[in-house]
């Protein structure tokens, strides 16, 4: 995993020998899997939606994922029937919920 050279402690000007770690890519299909495990950590039942909004900030924030990947996700998990974005929802198809 890539990381970033050892910050200097603003404090005292010893260096921190903590590494930051950086974001790995992850595959669509690595993607569109987390994107269901919300569904599934929400209750989200086949026919039910969530906003997109929060489906978003659930993904990129409390999953520490990027954007980028969270669009590739959301493609994947459509081509393969699990979702469907409607634009301001994104709704959990039976095919979807056979996933969880």
């Amino acid at each position: 995993m890539p990381s970033q050279p050892a910050e200097r402690d603003e404090y005292n000007g010893k260096l921190l020998m903590q590494e930051v770690t950086m974001i790995e890519p992850s595959s669509p299909d690595e993607n569109a899997r987390a994107i269901l495990n919300i569904f599934r950590d929400d209750g989200i039942q086949a026919g039910e939606a969530l906003a997109a909004g929060a489906l978003y900030e659930a993904f990129v924030n409390n999953l520490n994922h990027r954007a980028e990947d969270y669009a590739a996700g959301l493609r994947r998990a459509s081509e393969k029937g699990w979702l469907i974005d409607e634009g301001s929802i994104v709704r959990l198809t039976e095919s979807g919920s056979k996933e969880l």
